[in-house]
């Protein structure tokens, strides 16, 4: 019983870790497009953390990917830079999603190669 409790909750959490995962990589492209349809930038609620993530973290990882990648052009009135911490912390939790994304896969397989 208690495997079966850790399966299925390892795989709950994969399963969310990818939907967070589809939901931030997605987003630049549906609010750029909610925006051509509006022709104004009110987002629906669901894309409200993005954008406080966006407005508090000046020149983070998250302004790089809407700018740089998909050339939404959001200008933030602010500081210039993010301090290291900010980068290193989104690399801690971009390692820790794909880690539970990963787990319930590599431990299935380390279950079939135990004797």
């Amino acid at each position: 019983m208690k495997e079966r409790i850790e399966d299925w909750s390892a795989k709950a959490a994969a399963v969310f870790a990818a939907l967070f995962v589809v939901y931030c990589l997605t987003a630049p492209p549906v609010m750029m497009s909610i925006v051509r349809q509006r022709g104004s930038a009110s987002f629906p609620a669901v894309y409200q953390p993005i954008l406080r993530v966006i407005e508090s973290d000046f020149n983070g990882p998250v302004l790089w990917y809407f700018n740089h990648v998909w050339h939404s052009n959001f200008i933030v009135i602010g500081e210039e830079s993010s301090p290291p911490l900010v980068i290193a912390a989104y690399a801690l939790a971009a390692f820790a999603l794909a880690g539970a994304v990963a787990f319930p896969f590599l431990r299935r397989r380390l279950r079939r190669t135990r004797p």
